[in-house]
């Protein structure tokens, strides 16, 4: 029995797990804030929100973690550029690029189409990095009627993981929009609003007490954000 070489096992593998073979299928991605720009946090104070620029990059969803992943030799390690084959050998959907999204806007943003295989998804992930990723500025009242301004510039350079969507994609029924949702009511769920304005700005800043820690901190976290099919 002749024996196939290892090159051309390799191929038919990629061409067997191809997109044509799974079903492919391309959703519109819309992004946007989920908070209106005044909300109350938990802590009884109210915030309003002046300004909320994020820049965030490269959108993918993922299959479950329980799928099983092959892994071919390095010689074709350049093939797995779609979704499906990156090295993780987990994405099942991927929009990439950058955007500037403002969380006030009422519309949003569309940036386009992703590029996704049939099948189930799990998480999603979304990037992180410009200087700065995050731009806040507003006001913050105190239960007991205190007025204090904030100007958060968060810089960053990290991938937000984990983001929960329980979905299964169909390529004879595709879903007509993809939704990622961003909370800064979330983002500041953390921020302890009567810490004292340690430089004398008049400023609440990531310089004063321990926002430099609790702003980034909620900025990265999975809670932050939301994913959505709208069948």
């Amino acid at each position: 029995m002749s024996r196939m070489h290892p090159c051309a096992w390799a191929l038919a593998v990629l061409a067997s797990c191809s997109p044509e073979s799974r079903g492919s299928l391309q959703i519109p991605v819309h992004l946007a804030g989920s908070d209106p720009a005044t909300f109350v946090g938990s802590d009884g104070a109210e915030v309003r929100l002046d300004r909320a620029l994020l820049v965030l990059s490269d959108l993918r969803l993922e299959s479950p973690p329980t799928v099983a992943r092959l892994r071919l030799p390095s010689p074709l390690r350049s093939a797995w550029a779609h979704p499906g084959h990156d090295f993780s050998g987990d994405t099942a959907c991927e929009l990439l690029g950058t955007w500037e999204l403002d969380l006030l806007s009422d519309s949003g943003l569309d940036p386009g189409n992703a590029t996704c295989l049939e099948g189930d998804l799990a998480t999603g992930r979304v990037r992180l990095s410009a200087e700065p990723a995050l731009d806040l500025a507003g006001e913050v009242t105190l239960e007991g009627g205190e007025k204090r301004s904030f100007h958060f510039e968060v810089f960053l350079d990290e991938e937000v993981a984990g983001i929960p969507i329980e979905a299964r994609l169909d390529a004879d029924a595709p879903p007509a929009l993809l939704d990622l949702a961003a909370s800064p009511a979330t983002m500041l769920s953390w921020s302890d609003w009567s810490t004292e304005d340690e430089d004398q700005d008049g400023l609440l800043t990531l310089s004063d007490g321990a926002l430099g820690n609790t702003v980034p901190f909620g900025v990265v976290s999975t809670a932050s954000f939301t994913l959505d099919l709208d069948e």
